[in-house]
């Protein structure tokens, strides 16, 4: 009997000494939080934001804010990527049980489709197909901006099936 409570007693002090080193790198990290906005100084939606070379990763909300929770206590990269806007990244200096600060400023970036092909019904060409093939696409982004932009060269190709005469 003295021996089971000797290795209970050592299967115990084992467990709280592994634990010290989990809590110590537990409290080894720091936070990050900003918002995104465009050049105009409007918040992007949906933006990704991540911390390169680890799998950590936030997305902005309707006010452009982002928070990233657990960050090593190290200098780190940040990305952005949102669609309509070059990616930008850029260095800080996370310390222990910190909260930084980093705003990011995207500037638009024109998105060119690929040609897409639409077929309704059959495959078969009909007189009134022949007036939808060979449209121009236009990419309007993002919400908001007055006009529209078409990329050059895109092409929407529209076979229609099932049509009379």
């Amino acid at each position: 009997m003295p021996s089971l409570v000797r290795q209970s007693f050592r299967l115990g002090f084992l467990v709280a000494m592994l634990g010290l080193p989990l809590s110590d790198l537990a409290a080894q990290s720091g936070t990050i939080q900003g918002q995104v906005v465009d050049s105009a100084g409007a918040p992007i939606v949906g933006a990704i934001v991540s911390v390169d070379r680890t799998s950590l990763g936030a997305t902005t909300t309707a006010s452009g804010r982002y928070t990233l929770h657990g960050v090593p206590a190290r200098m780190v990269t940040l990305t952005v990527h949102a669609i309509g806007f070059a990616a930008a990244s850029s260095p800080v200096t996370v310390v222990e049980a910190d909260v930084v600060e980093l705003n990011f400023t995207l500037n638009r970036s024109p998105v060119e489709l690929a040609p897409i092909d639409v077929v309704v019904g059959s495959r078969a060409r009909h007189t009134a197909a022949e007036r939808f093939s060979s449209h121009r696409v236009l990419v309007h982004f993002p919400a908001g901006e007055s006009g529209w932009r078409t990329s050059p060269g895109a092409r929407l190709n529209v076979t229609v099936g099932g049509l009379p005469g």
